[in-house]
């Protein structure tokens, strides 16, 4: 009789031992061909997950550094740092979303999918059913000059103007590869189910983000369902690529509650802008020379004292040597 009672709590949780394996030697096996024929600095991540609930922490299972993290004790600037960047709502748990700005200023070089990642090459097909492995040609060093002072980051509510704020922080200039799309009309009908009418103004990857997201909203556009929004999983959103005049209708199935404003924040990704920055902060950037296991080593050549900005999430108790020379870090 317990047998009966536990079968019938745990049906919709079975699991398949073969699959667990099959999975984990896919993964692990194109990994450590990726570390082989690249040993500098980067991150990699994933936009599936094993199971819904298991993927935040698959880094730690299979040795590689990731944005997305699980964890309650975790580093809360961390935490918010990519929050204001766009990829959770949440401070304990961050999943990944391919955000090619964002990916590009924390060094996301390797991005497994079973979908085309905008902005990204197929390097390997078929790693396991439905699953490529995607390389980011804009993805930064782990560590670069910046031009203006870091220590505060003055986040806003648009995660897409944050990206460029970062952006021209570290080159001392104003940086905008963003355009926003032209929204004509909004309706919401009896049920709650809301219909923005917009217009591209520039030809390129569309984003959008809701700054007032509510759990379990389903978003569409042009028909076509781009995510269900969980409670930990507000982030920015890849529509797709529209041209410069195309029309998108972004619709919103409301979860539990329905406010009176979603605070819709839609923009096209100008790449020759994009590509212009990361090029430029390319110049600047540390040749990254070891790490892992607690050890950072890179060289910078420069003709004059620099700020260097590593996306190493700040910790106490690194010692840091300049040339040899204890310095100071913040």
């Amino acid at each position: 009789e317990f047998y009966e009672k536990m079968q019938t709590e745990f049906e919709d949780h079975e699991q398949s031992i073969s699959a667990y394996i099959e999975y984990n030697q896919a993964m692990q096996g194109s990994e450590d061909k990726v570390k082989e024929e690249d040993q500098g600095g980067w991150r990699m991540d994933k936009t599936f997950t094993r199971t819904v609930w298991c993927g935040s922490n698959e880094s730690m299972a299979f040795g590689y550094s990731s944005p997305a993290q699980y964890s309650s004790t975790n580093n809360l600037a961390a935490a918010e740092g990519l929050r204001g960047l766009g990829y959770t709502g949440d401070l304990t748990t961050i999943p990944y979303r391919a955000i090619l700005p964002g990916d590009s200023l924390l060094g996301v070089k390797y991005i497994y999918s079973k979908s085309q990642v905008p902005g990204c090459e197929l390097i390997e097909e078929d790693v396991m059913e439905d699953v490529g492995l995607y390389r980011n040609p804009y993805a930064l060093p782990i560590g670069y000059r910046v031009k203006e002072a870091m220590e505060e980051s003055g986040y806003g509510a648009n995660v897409m103007k944050n990206q460029e704020q970062l952006f021209s922080r570290i080159l001392g200039r104003h940086v905008s590869f963003y355009t926003d799309v032209e929204i004509l009309s909004m309706s919401k009908d009896a049920a709650g189910n809301v219909t923005y009418e917009a217009k591209a103004g520039k030809s390129g990857p569309l984003y959008c983000y809701f700054t007032n997201t509510r759990p379990y909203m389903t978003v569409l556009a042009n028909g076509k369902r781009i995510k269900w929004m969980e409670w930990y999983d507000r982030c920015q959103l890849y529509l797709g690529r529209y041209e410069a005049g195309d029309s998108i209708k972004i619709h919103i199935k409301p979860g539990e509650e329905v406010p009176e404003d979603y605070g819709l924040c839609a923009a096209t990704l100008n790449m020759d802008e994009f590509q212009r920055a990361t090029e430029e902060v390319q110049k600047d950037a540390l040749h990254v020379l070891e790490m892992e296991k607690g050890v950072f080593r890179a060289s910078y050549a420069g003709e004059e004292e620099a700020s260097i900005l590593l996306s190493i999430p700040y910790e106490d108790g690194w010692n840091v040597k300049v040339n040899g020379e204890d310095a100071e870090y913040s």
